[in-house]
């Protein structure tokens, strides 16, 4: 899994200390490693390859977080860049070099933390969306969507090469079958399937149930790109505009 913040060692420097990290692991997979630092106060901070420590030789940052842990949307993210950049270019020879491995690998994470459900439907659980006044949360339907983007990705990148890895079958299969969150009489996406919208305000970081911190289902839309209909996209925009905080970042308005 990618972190979610990083610095310039590329390892997870996400803010410790509520105590679920490996809350979101896949069912049962073992327990992510300890997470490392990048000590900042170092001379060589500027250095990549500079010292890193393990969070136990850092008390400050001791325990991990449900952040770096859960938003694994951000696996999906980079599959999505790296699918505009292969549409953009269609280079095959940096496909196969780059954009490939990544998805390939991104596609494995999503088929091993993905559960087919008696519904026959695939289901990702504890997860934390953009939305980060909700966390470990089942199906949230951003990263559900974006993690079918990224399976069917690497299927097409490895057609597009002409590869056949075994998995493709099974990628395709969870992207087609991939459960995605919607209110069919009210004709919107909520953010999760236990989600009811209320009006958007927050004092600080804290929020009421349903208040939304930041730009999160309507992501499908754009820059996702989910097939919907023009009315429930509409309606996620309605919904969503009154559901979120007042003082969230800047980005929620763009995408409207």
């Amino acid at each position: 899994m990618f972190p979610w913040e990083s610095s310039l060692t590329g390892i997870e420097t996400s803010p410790a200390g509520d105590g679920t990290h490996g809350a979101c692991s896949a069912p049962g997979a073992p327990p992510p490693p300890p997470l490392r630092w990048f000590d900042a106060e170092l001379p060589a901070a500027t250095d990549p390859s500079g010292p890193v420590r393990s969070s136990a030789e850092i008390p400050r940052v001791s325990t991990g977080n449900a952040f770096g842990d859960c938003e694994q949307h951000i696996n999906s993210d980079i599959s999505f860049a790296t699918r505009q950049m292969w549409q953009l270019s269609h280079d095959k020879a940096w496909l196969a070099d780059t954009g490939y491995p990544l998805a390939e690998g991104i596609a494995e994470f999503w088929a091993s933390k993905a559960t087919r459900g008696a519904d026959g439907l695939y289901h990702i659980l504890k997860v934390m969306g953009p939305d980060e006044f909700h966390q470990l949360v089942d199906d949230n339907a951003y990263t559900n969507a974006a993690a079918a983007t990224a399976l069917r990705f690497a299927a097409d990148a490895a057609a597009a090469l002409g590869k056949t890895p075994p998995s493709a079958a099974l990628w395709r299969e969870i992207a087609d079958r991939m459960f995605i969150a919607f209110d069919a009489a009210k004709d919107y996406h909520p953010e999760y399937m236990a989600y009811y919208p209320k009006a958007g305000k927050a004092t600080g970081v804290y929020a009421p149930p349903g208040v939304v911190k930041q730009g999160d289902t309507i992501l499908m839309g754009f820059p996702l790109g989910w097939n919907m209909t023009a009315s429930s996209r509409r309606n996620d925009l309605i919904v969503y505009n009154n559901a979120t905080t007042g003082n969230g970042p800047a980005m929620v308005r763009s995408t409207r």
